[in-house]
């Protein structure tokens, strides 16, 4: 068949849409190149192909009821938009003008122009999927979602943005989203955020009030929105509820207001502190406690001010707050502004958010008052009141201390036991304020002659206990304690004259170390009493035959105070013979002591040391009640003596035990001869 005589046969071939002439039953007689080319095939296979043999399984029913319809003259065009299907598996999509060409007034065949749209059909699934995908994402969102075109009309609104609103999509399209806005914000919304704009902010806070009335704080964010040429189409953005975030920053804004009022009217020092302890904020009290004006401080490290002895432990503490929640209390020194040195006092806590610490608040206050009346409280409880030495418990700290460093370099621990001469005499007769001075004057002289590096404590009453350390050995020990002796030679001025005193100091030097201080000072008191049986003003050097005296001693001491219960003393009564007649006068009873090992032990063994110890009191009590028991049962009255200690005498109620021993022990004695006095002597 020839082309139709409308169309000029070069231009149907070179043609740049596919052209095709078709039969009525559906058949290719004739295909342009284009044509050729777009479905992938060689023209010479086309023609006498069915038009279904290169359509798209999907698109074939539809070609077959447009032929159809055609050739019975039902219609006489036709245009649709169709896949072809190339060879290689590809979909082709085209859009065709189909035209029934008539001969005699009956269709004769179809001609079709085809023209490829693929791109286009591309760029529009693109599209498709993309706002697909847009759908999705706001219909997922956690917040609203919408889309306003450039007069400010709502074209799309997702279903969170309805559900933050309480308004339907009818009632917030086009410009019916206004009615959420608050009516006091909706004016400063649309001149701030609105088409007509000058400046628009893409992103603005404001209140919205649901249909029920609740009042809820929004904040949107908007981006701009372009059309395909680049143009500006509108906007897209996002609303999100922010009430419990405005709220928070309001309760936040309102203790800080809170904090503020309280920082600036309080008499402690308030301060904020970045982690690292610079200062973001510091309270006016600042300046009546550091010397500082608050803006002085701010942005500055506290460390710089704070005493080099107390750095360490500040900075112990900052990192310590850094680990915990929980707050802290440190004391420290501050040098302030003017050069004085102050005690502080700082409880501080960090503050936490989901990283980390955010930052450091802090109450500081000047306890220089309290913390001196503390040194004066710890001085007090670790010297002696009247000499201002060391008492008791600080010597045996400072003995322990010394002996452990013993340890570590040479030389040796001295312990001279200094015990005042005659002290008791002096004390009670020019009295106890006049003792006083005495003390005060031997605790200054004594410190005369030590070393710089020595300690003297008042170890108590008349007593006072001295500690070297690095001493060479024995002989400058002597020397230490020689100096001592000397300087009692010279007389103490009182007000009521002079007054000579001595001393009498025994030595114990550590020879190891696993000495123990206790061990030191009890040697050390043995060689004094050591001294003063030698005949006092003197010192003597412990040794292990003063070790084994005190071990008897001790031992000697404790079968004593056992001996009275265990019935090992018994009187033993010496006759009083009168010279001139050789009549017997009288008795006198002596005490004699049944040792369970020793055997039987004169009263110069062990008397002595009764008296010493304080035992002699209830030893004299019993011979007194044991004598006067011995006394009744004699046929006829004779004297009995009993002697009594110098410590028994000092007894205030001495006489009171005598009458008591008689009246209990020789009642009847007593009444008939009523001599009580000549039975003491």
């Amino acid at each position: 068949m020839e082309v139709d005589a409308a169309i000029p046969e070069d231009a149907f071939d070179e043609a740049t849409i596919g052209m095709t002439i078709t039969s009525l039953e559906g058949r290719y007689l004739r295909v342009n190149r284009s044509f050729a080319a777009m479905v992938g095939r060689a023209r010479e296979d086309l023609v006498g192909a069915h038009v279904r043999d290169v359509t798209h399984p999907d698109d074939a029913a539809a070609d077959e009821d447009a032929i159809a319809n055609m050739a019975a003259g039902r219609q006489d065009s036709h245009e649709v938009e169709k896949r072809y299907l190339r060879p290689d598996g590809e979909v082709v999509w085209a859009r065709l003008g189909v035209t029934v060409v008539t001969v005699g007034g009956e269709p004769s065949h179809f001609l079709t122009q085809v023209v490829d749209i693929s791109d286009r059909k591309a760029f529009e699934e693109a599209l498709a999927t993309s706002e697909e995908r847009f759908r999705s994402l706001s219909a997922a969102a956690p917040n609203g979602i919408y889309a306003l075109d450039l007069s400010g009309r709502l074209l799309y609104a997702n279903d969170r943005l309805v559900e933050l609103t309480g308004l339907s999509q009818d009632e917030l399209a086009g410009n019916g989203w206004l009615n959420m806005i608050h009516p006091d914000e909706r004016e400063r919304v649309v001149r701030e955020s609105g088409p007509a704009a000058s400046e628009r902010r893409l992103q603005t806070e404001f209140r919205a009030v649901r249909p029920d009335g609740e009042v809820r704080w929004m904040r949107t964010r908007a981006s701009p929105l372009y059309g395909r040429a680049g143009e500006h189409a509108g906007f897209v953005g996002s609303l999100e509820d922010v009430t419990q975030e405005v709220e928070a920053l309001r309760e936040l804004a309102a203790r800080e207001a809170e904090f503020r009022m309280l920082a600036e009217n309080s008499s402690d020092f308030l301060a904020r502190h970045a982690p690292d302890g610079t200062y973001r904020y510091a309270s006016p009290a600042s300046r009546a406690i550091t010397g500082y004006e608050p803006e002085e401080l701010t942005g500055t490290l506290p460390c710089g001010r704070i005493a080099p002895e107390d750095q360490e432990a500040v900075v112990e503490y900052g990192e310590r707050l850094q680990a915990q929640e929980e707050p802290l209390t440190i004391t420290y020194r501050l040098r302030r502004k003017d050069g004085e040195l102050r005690w502080l006092e700082t409880i501080a806590r960090s503050v936490r958010d989901e990283v980390g610490v955010r930052e450091l608040v802090s109450v500081t206050r000047d306890v220089s008052e309290r913390k001196q009346a503390e040194l004066e409280l710890s001085h007090a409880a670790l010297h002696d009141t009247l000499t201002g030495l060391p008492n008791r418990a600080l010597f045996l700290d400072r003995l322990g201390l010394a002996l452990r460093r013993t340890e570590r370099r040479s030389g040796s621990v001295a312990v001279l036991f200094c015990d005042l001469d005659r002290f008791k005499i002096v004390n009670d007769s020019l009295g106890h304020d006049a003792g006083d001075r005495l003390l005060v004057d031997v605790a200054r002289r004594i410190g005369a002659a030590l070393r710089p590096a020595d300690t003297v404590a008042r170890f108590g009453g008349d007593e006072f206990t001295i500690l070297c350390e690095d001493i060479a050995g024995e002989i400058e020990a002597a020397t230490i304690a020689q100096r001592i002796v000397d300087v009692f030679r010279e007389p103490f001025l009182l007000e009521d004259g002079e007054v000579f005193l001595a001393t009498s100091l025994g030595i114990a030097i550590a020879r190891g170390t696993d000495d123990r201080a206790e061990d030191l000072i009890r040697d050390a008191d043995a060689a004094m009493y050591r001294a003063k049986e030698r005949g006092k003003g003197r010192y003597e050097i412990f040794d292990e035959a003063m070790r084994a005296d005190a071990v008897a001693r001790l031992e000697t001491e404790s079968a004593l105070r056992r001996a009275l219960e265990r019935g090992e003393l018994h009187l033993h009564y010496q006759p009083e013979v009168d010279l001139a007649s050789g009549a017997i006068r009288g008795f006198e009873a002596l005490i004699r002591w049944e040792h369970p090992t020793r055997g039987l032990l004169g009263p110069s063994a062990f008397i002595p040391l009764a008296e010493e110890t304080g035992l002699i009191v209830g030893i004299g009590e019993w011979v007194l009640h044991e004598a006067c028991s011995e006394a009744v049962r004699w046929p006829e009255p004779l004297r009995l003596s009993v002697n009594l200690s110098a410590r028994q005498l000092a007894q205030p109620d001495l006489v009171a035990t005598i009458r008591r021993a008689l009246a209990e022990r020789a009642p009847s004695w007593n009444r008939a001869r009523r001599r009580p006095r000549n039975c003491v002597r």
